[in-house]
């Protein structure tokens, strides 16, 4: 044998040798499940004594999330500009900003065109409700 396997065999063997040995020192004791009896009134009743927490609807979850992204955004436009300002031209990291301000740019259209794209069911619903006429009407009758 070369001296790396008989190395290795020798390692393998001293590593699994305490493990062997100290297997009975750390046995548990078992206990039979098996006709033990849940009570099934036990299991599926109702907890008592908790405080009703406050409800979210997904609208307000949603709006308030979108409302935190959109001022995490304006910022980091705001700190990659300062960072464009502070940069030397020759500076090697200058394209990467403008790339950054453009993709920052890019998601602050989007949280905007959602938002707009939020309020076209409540003009829809306004202007039926109120009897006036909708913009499509308007555009069909022009044709």
């Amino acid at each position: 044998m070369t001296p790396r396997i008989t190395v290795t065999v020798a390692i393998v063997v001293l590593s699994a040798a305490p493990g062997t040995a100290m297997a009975g020192n750390f046995t548990k004791q078992a206990i039979d499940m098996q006709n033990v009896e849940v009570p099934l009134h036990q299991v599926l009743a109702p907890k008592k004594n908790l405080q009703s927490e406050p409800t979210m609807t997904v609208e307000e979850f949603l709006g308030r999330t979108q409302a935190r992204i959109h001022t995490i955004n304006r910022k980091q436009i705001i700190n990659v500009r300062d960072l464009i300002q502070l940069a030397a031209p020759d500076d090697p990291q200058l394209p990467d900003y403008y790339f950054r301000l453009g993709e920052l740019f890019a998601e602050q259209y989007r949280i905007l065109t959602n938002l707009a794209r939020g309020l076209d069911e409540p003009i829809f619903r306004a202007e039926h409700q109120s009897g006036g006429t909708s913009p499509a009407t308007v555009h069909r009758g022009v044709q």
